[in-house]
C-alpha cells in the first residue's frame, strides 16, 4: 500500500514516513491479525465516557457490572479487570466485551449500548493499522462508529483513507504533521499526556523509515 501512502501524503504535503511512522507505533506496522481480522482495541476507560455522554445515570445505576455505579466517575483498568474484563486489545481477545461467569452479561450489555444511538462499543474502542478510535468517526468522513467499523473491517485502503482524512481533519494535526513536530502530533494523537511516551516513539518509527526501512510495496 505503499503507493497510496506516498499518494495521500503528496496530497496533504506530508513526508509518508510520517503516517507509516503512526502505524508503526499503534499497530507495529500491521493492519491485520494472523487469521485475517482486523486489529481491534477495546478501552474500557472510554466505554464508562461513552456510558456517561449517551445514557442517564438512571439506566448505568440499573447495570450491574457496571463499576462504581456512576456514569460520570471514570474507572480504572484494575476494577475491570476484576469483573472479568480482559483488557489489552489487539489480535489476543474478542473487541466485544468479555465477562466472568459470574457476570449477567448479555441482557445488561444490550441494555447499555441500546439506550445510545449508536453502540458504545464501537465508540470506545479502536481499530486497524492506524488505531483510530471510533468516537472519531466524523473526522474519518463516516456516519457512526460502527461505519467506521465496518469500512475498516473491509479494506486496508479504507483504514490507510481513514488515517489521513484524521491528519487532514483533526484540528492542528495536519500542522504539526507537516512540521514534524512529533510533541504535538503524539498529543492530537494519543491525547494530552502521553507526549512523552508517544512523541519519542513516532520520531524513532519517522526516521527508520527515512533511513529507507520502508515496508515492501502491495
Amino acid at each position: 500500500y505503499l503507493d497510496l501512502i506516498r499518494a495521500e501524503a503528496q496530497r496533504l504535503q506530508i513526508e509518508p514516513e510520517i503516517a507509516m511512522a503512526f502505524i508503526q507505533v499503534e499497530a507495529g506496522g500491521n493492519f491485520l491479525c494472523p487469521d485475517g481480522r482486523m486489529l481491534v482495541r477495546f478501552e474500557p476507560h472510554k466505554f464508562i465516557d461513552g456510558v456517561a455522554k449517551f445514557i442517564s445515570d438512571e439506566v448505568s445505576k440499573n447495570v450491574p457490572w457496571f463499576p462504581c455505579k456512576d456514569a460520570k466517575r471514570r474507572t480504572n483498568c484494575a476494577e475491570w479487570k476484576k469483573l472479568g474484563y480482559k483488557h489489552g486489545g489487539g489480535c489476543d481477545q474478542n473487541w466485544q466485551v468479555e465477562h466472568n461467569k459470574n457476570i449477567k452479561e448479555a441482557n445488561d450489555w444490550a441494555m447499555a449500548n441500546g439506550a445510545a444511538d449508536d453502540s458504545i462499543a464501537y465508540w470506545a474502542s479502536s481499530f486497524g493499522g492506524p488505531q483510530i478510535m471510533g468516537f472519531n468517526y466524523k473526522l474519518c468522513g463516516y456516519s457512526s462508529p460502527k461505519e467506521l467499523f465496518n469500512a475498516f473491517a473491509t479494506s486496508e485502503v479504507a483504514q490507510i483513507r481513514g488515517l489521513f482524512a484524521y491528519l487532514q481533519n483533526k484540528r492542528g494535526m495536519l500542522s504539526a504533521s507537516q512540521n514534524k513536530d512529533f510533541f504535538k502530533m503524539a498529543r492530537f494523537y494519543n491525547g494530552r499526556g502521553n507526549e512523552s511516551v508517544y512523541g519519542p516513539r513516532l520520531e524513532a518509527a519517522y526516521i527508520k523509515f527515512k533511513s529507507g526501512q520502508l515496508p515492501e510495496n502491495r
